[in-house]
């Protein structure tokens, strides 16, 4: 209909994976000496996926299930990393990492939005592209606020990424999936503009988003 698809729906693809990967380990490798660098590796190849929630009951839905997906390594290379340096490194490292894949993740799975294609879509094509991107993410549920030629905003009423994190006993980690967003659009969506100006993650009632098409 609207000619702008999202990339990938139900999970992520092997291709997206491997980009962050690649960018989780750039900032490892930036970040350490050879030895903690090759001490974080084997211990996060040592470390059993299914162990990061087996004090949680089994996903809810796909939804959950997806989430999990996505969070578990990033919590594998935390546990990693603080085995190997100080708390307060171990974070700053951790959330550069994350802030690294989230931005390959969305370039996997988001479309690049063209000025000129938003202008050829009426109100009802407009709404209907922003609740499809919004589908494609597994770890949150959200409502579109308002639609106007020149401007959409768009509420995350739930992020599962900062439920999880509570539940497991890293709530500091919140933030940190946050943190990709607007460096996104800022580097790799030149005709949108985003803003947002309340988060889940500080105790908001939502994560308010902005997508302002630039003139």
């Amino acid at each position: 209909m609207t000619g702008i698809k999202p990339r990938r729906r139900g999970g992520t693809s092997f291709t997206t994976r491997l980009a962050m990967l690649s960018a989780a380990t750039g900032v490892l490798r930036r970040s350490l000496t050879a030895s903690e660098f090759l001490g974080v590796l084997g211990r996060f190849a040592r470390s059993p996926k299914a162990a990061t929630w087996s004090a949680l009951p089994p996903p809810a839905d796909e939804k959950d299930r997806g989430s999990r997906d996505q969070l578990g390594d990033a919590l594998r290379i935390h546990e990693a990393l603080l085995a190997r340096v100080d708390r307060d490194r171990a974070l700053g490292i951790t959330r550069e990492i994350v802030k690294a894949a989230a931005i390959a993740f969305l370039r996997g799975t988001l479309p690049v939005v063209s000025r000129q294609a938003i202008a050829r879509m009426d109100v009802k094509e407009r709404q209907a592209l922003l609740e499809e991107i919004a589908a494609a993410f597994p770890n949150s549920d959200g409502r579109v606020v308002a639609v106007s030629p020149d401007e959409f905003t768009f509420a995350v009423t739930r992020c599962r990424f900062t439920e999880l994190l509570g539940r497991v006993g890293h709530p500091e980690l919140a933030g940190a999936f946050c943190s990709g967003d607007l460096e996104y659009f800022q580097r790799f969506q030149p005709d949108i503009e985003a803003s947002r100006d309340t988060t889940l993650a500080n105790g908001d009632a939502c994560c308010g988003f902005s997508f302002r098409l630039k003139h």
